[in-house]
Parts: C-alpha cells; structure tokens; sequence
C-alpha cells in the first residue's frame, strides 16, 4: 500500500501533466529559435593618436647637422618599399581583397 504523500503526488500529476507537459515543449521550442539565430556581424572599433615630437634641442653644429640628415633619411620611398606593398597585396588577395600595389600606394 502507497503512503498518502505517493498518493496526492501521483494525483496532482495525472491532473497536471499537460501543463507541465506544454510548458516544456514551449520553453524547449523558445530556446531552440533563440539558439538556431545567426551571430551577430563583429563590430571593429580603432582610434590612434599621431603625435609630432620635436627634436631634442642640440648644443653643437655637428648634432645639428646629424638631426637634419636623420629628417632627411625617412622618406615616402623608404616608407612604401615594393617588396611590402607586393607583400600586402598578396596578403589582402587571400582574404578576397583585389587591391594592386600601386593602388595601396596611392592611398
């Protein structure tokens, strides 16, 4: 012989098993649409500071004369050599960019 506390349970749930039975189903169908949803798009964000530092003061002529040619070193020519712009149009080639060399260079 089942205890009362068997009893009243097995009682409850033959009353309320297509309750119970729906709210599951419905729960269960709300998070599989929720799962099957496609990822949102990334979202890239970029900031950058280009700060110009003047040159140490210098106290001699020859320091002087070794800065200006230092500044006069660096060059768009120095910058952009080809070998990099072939590099990185090959790089954006594999990921489905067309872009030549010269077109990177222009820009």
């Amino acid at each position: 012989m089942a205890s009362p506390f068997i009893k009243r349970y097995l009682l409850a749930l033959n009353r309320y098993k297509w309750a119970g039975l729906a709210s599951f189903l419905a729960i269960l169908g709300a998070s599989g649409v929720v799962a099957f949803q496609p990822p949102p798009p990334p979202e890239f964000y970029a900031e950058g500071v280009l700060v110009d530092n003047s040159p140490v003061v210098a106290f001699t002529a020859t320091g002087t004369e070794v800065q200006q040619q230092g500044q006069g070193i660096i060059s768009e020519d120095l910058l952009l050599p080809d070998i990099l712009l072939e590099q990185v149009s090959s790089q954006l080639a594999t990921r489905g960019i067309a872009l030549t060399p010269d077109q990177i260079a222009s820009n």
